[in-house]
């Protein structure tokens, strides 16, 4: 389902069909509310993204990754050093590289004041929301992986979910008419009633995303695992 799909659904249940009182821009608008409201829920699962930046010698302060429609940076999860020459996977699969400590500027300059300002870069701060700082500041080239939540800009009629909010994106027409609703005195009560579907649908992706976590954490345990076997077989 696409964005242009859910408020097509929406605009169905609305006599508006040549919007002359709910625009489609309107109910775009509408629409990312609904999933910057999920996303704010469950960031780490609805709204992880990462991005990599290449570090440089004698460099401290790094751009935070270039916004798109949808995927506008919202918030740090993590900032990760990958050491020079190594690829994510190595980093990843043989702990190559290391998280980053997150402190503020205050910390920073005291951090400054008492050590080292250059070498492999320990921790980070963050810098009127377009920079992140590092310190001490690289050595050496190499690069940090971010994990960050994206939050959700301006869908337009050419946009798409990401494959972590598709699954749930047909609950998306009730919250477009919740707000709509709310603009026409005369449709109070509907407005209320699709809010109290968007507040059971909450529940219910809470509660998928809670099985979900769940079944990943299930192991198979085999007999053959747990019994000594013998020629014969599992005894």
């Amino acid at each position: 389902m696409r964005p242009s799909d859910v408020v097509q659904i929406a605009r169905d249940q609305m006599a508006d069909p040549s919007q002359n009182f709910w625009t489609d821009p309107e109910l775009y608008r509408y629409m990312t509310m609904g999933v910057n409201i999920l996303v704010s829920k469950w960031p780490e699962t609805l709204g992880k993204a990462t991005a990599t930046i290449d570090a440089t010698a004698n460099v401290a302060n790094y751009a935070l990754p270039t916004s798109t429609d949808t995927t506008a940076f919202g918030s740090y999860l993590s900032v990760n050093w990958i050491a020079p020459g190594k690829s994510l996977a190595d980093a990843q699969n043989l702990g190559i590289g290391y998280r980053l400590k997150k402190i503020d500027s205050r910390s920073m300059y005291c951090t400054q004041s008492d050590s080292t300002s250059m070498g492999t870069p320990e921790y980070y701060r963050e810098i009127d929301g377009e920079k992140f700082g590092v310190f001490p500041t690289p050595d050496s080239t190499g690069y940090f992986f971010i994990e960050y939540t994206a939050k959700n800009g301006n869908y337009s009629s050419t946009s798409n979910f990401s494959s972590d909010l598709a699954p749930f994106a047909h609950h998306l027409p009730d919250y477009i008419l919740f707000r709509a609703f709310l603009k026409d005195q005369e449709l109070q009560a509907q407005s209320t009633i699709y809010k109290q579907l968007w507040d059971e649908h909450l529940g219910e992706i809470e509660e998928s995303l809670y099985q979900t976590s769940n079944s990943d954490r299930i192991v198979t345990i085999k007999d053959e695992d747990v019994y000594p076997s013998t020629d014969l077989g599992i005894v």
